[in-house]
């Protein structure tokens, strides 16, 4: 069981040079969301970046931050000075001072920044060797983030189970209490027909049938039985090496579900009570299960 937070960094060098520099860091999501941020000599990279990222993490928002440090020989390659547009240039310029009778050097660096005047070229990188260097860093910030991501679904896990229990224990002391309801409402219920002077047989199969199924309507333990299996569930999903937490929050819904039927179905003032702690109990790990993958 894993968070769906988490951080990690890393730094590998080529066999040419080149310093590859990897962030990777995820917040919590519905659905996987990939963001890559790259320097322009590794953009034909992302697919491959992607892949790996998607093979690690099935759910959550991921942001990729990647920066390249070339040698000084491949900088030197990127930089292109034109010797042909420079020369036009410097013939036009000469020209005007001639013309104009205008006295000065030339600024070599003005005539740099001028249009066309020097180009940059994609770095000349070793496909092979600098994507191997790539993803070594990339391996291991993913496996950096996925240390803190277990470190901090173990720790979600423990407080979730630990709020699962007081959920079993609220559980245990309404079905004691619920299941004295069916017959509570039975007297009751006989107790309003003899009150009204109405001349009542119990005998009388159709009047215990009628009361039966009058007093059907306040039994739980159909409630109570499902809410234990889900509980049950619970425990095999944070127990699941695999992503749970789609699962988790599915069962939360049908915890919730369960237990306001239950509620609906007693008449019994403590056991309202009793939900209610239950269903703040249940909001706080539904809280939690939102941050996990």
């Amino acid at each position: 069981m894993k968070s769906m937070t988490g951080f990690g960094k890393s730094e590998a060098v080529s066999e040419n040079g080149a310093v590859f520099y990897v962030e990777v860091f995820s917040l919590n999501r519905k659905q996987l969301e990939i963001k890559a941020y790259l320097p322009k000599e590794l953009l034909s990279l992302e697919p491959v970046i992607r892949e790996k990222i998607a093979s690690k993490i099935s759910r959550g928002s991921v942001t990729a931050r990647i920066s390249l440090l070339l040698p000084e020989n491949i900088l030197q390659e990127t930089i292109q000075v034109n010797d042909t547009i420079i020369s036009g240039y410097l013939r036009k310029l000469r020209r005007m001072q001639e013309k104009h009778e205008l006295f000065g050097a030339i600024d070599l660096v003005a005539m740099l920044m001028l249009p066309g005047a020097v180009s940059e070229i994609p770095a000349s990188l070793h496909p092979e060797n600098d994507i191997n260097a790539l993803k070594k860093a990339l391996d291991e910030a993913l496996e950096q983030l996925s240390d803190m991501r277990s470190a901090e679904g173990a720790s979600l896990k423990k407080d979730v189970l630990e709020r699962l229990l007081k959920l079993e224990s609220i559980v245990s002391s309404v079905e004691g209490m619920a299941s004295k309801a069916p017959e509570r409402q039975k007297q009751l219920f006989l107790k309003r027909l003899a009150d009204s002077g109405m001349e009542i047989n119990p005998a009388d199969e159709r009047i215990l049938k009628e009361i039966t199924i009058f007093c059907d309507k306040y039994d739980t333990s159909e409630e109570i039985t499902r809410l234990k299996s889900h509980f049950m569930q619970f425990r095999k999903f944070t127990d699941s090496a695999d992503s749970s937490g789609r699962s988790l929050d599915f069962l939360i819904q049908e915890i919730f579900r369960e237990i306001n039927t239950l509620g609906n179905k007693t008449p019994i003032v403590d056991v309202t009570f009793l939900i209610v702690d239950f269903k703040t109990e249940l909001e706080k790990i539904r809280e939690q299960v939102q941050n996990i993958e």
